[in-house]
């Protein structure tokens, strides 16, 4: 099997169109993905086993160390994830090492330039998705509460990714009501006025999917997308998770109040600021797909909407 079979053609058909970000363009980095897996299976020893795993931005392989296997039947013993270059994850590696397993995948060896991680195998056929909204809330928050501990120098900090928000904001579209847009840019002056803005390792994606069954562990993080933040401005995801099962009518307020009650309760963080996070983050949801062609650009920005709307009650 050479490196270009490692690759669905399902991840490259959705790639290839990926304008550029930290890097090359999807067209670009697409083409040079089988001679990037190659060098990191020979420069790390590995052997791939299994079929692929693939997301929105990343491959992720099971692998085995090659050697060992040389001298027997090793089992698959990590996951080499290989990313297309995007500011969002540029900092999980930091994040990782800085959690040390504590909450979150163990990290075992990464590549930043080459935007590479090999990490602990988990169970990926078993995420959060199957078990009740509720139940998968607080997960999320203890998680978040497991996951939140002092912010090393070197990751990104929240404050920086605020002023590209506003400057988001000055700019927006009416892609949805103008007293969202208005109150969000309200909210994040006097959100980003906190001393303790940037002091906190923060996972900014913690939903169903991003959380994993393992063995030292009932449920461990991945995909972080960390910034050095404070922990409010992480439960948005939370909130906004399996929009499917929101309900309808005057039972999606209700539901939508629920889940932040109870992933604030159990991650231990200030109701009020996560609301106005929330709304912060859903207008700027909002925002980022209101240009978009794709089907699904007016469900997120009836979500984006829904959610506005029942923080502010």
């Amino acid at each position: 099997m050479t490196a270009a079979d490692l690759i669905p053609a399902r991840f490259v058909a959705q790639v290839v169109d990926y304008p550029p970000e930290a890097g090359p363009d999807g067209d670009d980095w697409v083409a040079a993905l089988p001679r990037l897996l190659d060098g990191l299976l020979a420069d790390w020893r590995l052997e791939p086993v299994g079929a692929t795993l693939w997301g929105r931005y990343s491959v992720v392989i099971p692998v085995r160390d090659a050697e060992a296997a040389a001298h027997g039947d090793a089992p698959p013993s990590a996951m080499l994830r290989v990313s297309f270059p995007r500011y969002a994850g540029a900092g999980d590696h930091v994040a990782l090492r800085r959690w040390a397993g504590r909450g979150a995948a163990s990290l075992l060896r990464a590549d930043p330039h080459r935007h590479a991680l090999l990490l602990e195998r988990l169970d990926h056929t078993r995420d959060l998705r199957p078990i009740p909204a509720d139940d998968a809330c607080r997960v999320l928050g203890e998680l978040h509460a497991r996951l939140a501990i002092p912010a090393p120098p070197n990751l990104t900090r929240l404050s920086d990714r605020a002023a590209v928000m506003a400057e988001t904001l000055d700019s927006a579209p009416d892609v949805l009501p103008r007293r969202f847009i208005d109150q969000a840019r309200g909210l994040l002056r006097e959100l980003t006025r906190s001393p303790s803005l940037d002091d906190t390792v923060v996972h900014t994606a913690l939903t169903s999917r991003k959380v994993l069954a393992g063995q030292r562990d009932p449920w461990l993080a991945i995909s972080p997308e960390a910034l050095a933040g404070e922990p409010a401005y992480a439960m948005a995801p939370a909130i906004a998770d399996r929009p499917h099962e929101l309900g309808t009518g005057l039972s999606v307020r209700a539901t939508l109040r629920r889940r932040l009650d109870i992933v604030c309760e159990t991650a231990g963080v200030d109701e009020g600021r996560a609301r106005a996070w929330t709304i912060v983050r859903e207008v700027l949801a909002a925002i980022s797909v209101g240009h978009r062609p794709a089907p699904e650009t007016s469900a997120r920005i009836s979500l984006a909407v829904a959610i506005c709307k029942a923080m502010n009650d």
